[in-house]
């Protein structure tokens, strides 16, 4: 009845979950381009980037269900990818890099960051559609053998993000990125896979503690691996806490979580841009923040109803 009650919620707020951690990054971002402070919510902001996290698990989590709906490859394949690479080069074009020498595709798809050692703000989307690729490759093997596979992704994890800091070449370092997301994306599977894992409620807050003194112990490029535990808990107690919010609250997360993608491109953007220093200059950090928010947040919701008009006369 538990597990019931739980996949309920999670089904019903997952949009909104993906809306909280789009803002997460947000947030966490205002942080990483201009330094901002918020107080007492200063820790939080500043493992913002655990959003990323949180969004990869739901991605993987809800994959499961419709690849078991319809197990299909070729359909399963052109579905993510006419969701996310005509939306990214359509807002690379006309919003996001306006000189052609500021970007490529090879940029995009992250091919340059691990062959010639070229940073990639944008590269999130490289890392999902990698991702996507081997998921067919990923769920049959969580299936059969899910444990194994939860210990090779951490191991994958922990021994890519070792290599990288040996070579000792500054932009490899955010090829930590990826590796310290493998592990967490491989996680939504077994999740989807055994539901019954959420009822072990104890053992999440437990581990959730323990990744709270770890955060503050470890380096940043081996926090991130505890993130894991921050994520289930999020996931475990967040729909729980998002039922009891008034319904204007969740239409409202819904509707970024639903633009999700364009509301994370267009910020990074802006924010690399120094969006966040301009508005800052004439006003005090609350007012740039919630400009940048208001832009983002009405460009990123016109995008994606654009694409959806776009789509379904396509379909």
């Amino acid at each position: 009845m538990e597990q019931n009650r739980f996949y309920y919620l999670l089904t019903k707020y997952r949009m909104s979950i993906f809306g909280l951690s789009a803002i997460w990054i947000f947030f966490r971002h205002t942080f990483f381009y201009n330094c901002f402070t918020y107080g007492l919510f200063d820790p939080i902001v500043r493992i913002g980037d655990c959003g990323v996290d949180v969004f990869l698990f739901l991605s993987s989590f809800g994959l499961y269900f419709s690849y078991k709906k319809n197990p299909v490859i070729k359909c399963f394949y052109k579905k993510r990818i006419i969701r996310i690479l005509p939306t990214t080069i359509v807002l690379l074009l006309s919003f996001i890099d306006y000189s052609i020498d500021k970007w490529d595709i090879n940029q995009l798809l992250s091919v340059k960051f691990w062959i010639g050692f070229i940073y990639s703000k944008y590269w999130f989307i490289g890392a999902i559609l990698f991702l996507y690729f081997i998921y067919h490759f990923l769920c049959n093997m969580v299936m059969k053998r899910s444990n194994m596979m939860i210990f090779i992704s951490i191991i994958i994890g922990f021994s890519g993000i070792f290599l990288v800091k040996m070579c000792h070449v500054e932009v490899l370092n955010q090829l930590v990125v990826y590796f310290a997301r493998f592990p967490v994306f491989v996680l939504g599977i077994v999740f989807s896979n055994k539901l019954s894992l959420f009822e072990n409620n104890k053992s999440i807050i437990a581990l959730f503690l323990i990744s709270i003194i770890l955060l503050v112990s470890l380096p940043k490029d081996y926090s991130r691996k505890v993130y894991m535990f921050v994520v289930i808990f999020v996931i475990r107690y967040i729909p729980i806490l998002l039922d009891k919010m008034p319904n204007i609250v969740n239409q409202f997360l819904a509707k970024i979580g639903k633009a999700s993608l364009e509301f994370y491109l267009i910020h990074v953007a802006l924010f690399s841009t120094g969006i966040l220093s301009l508005v800052l200059s004439a006003s005090t950090q609350t007012i740039a923040v919630l400009v940048s928010f208001f832009v983002v947040y009405v460009s990123s919701i016109s995008f994606n109803k654009t694409f959806d008009l776009i789509n379904k006369k396509l379909a």
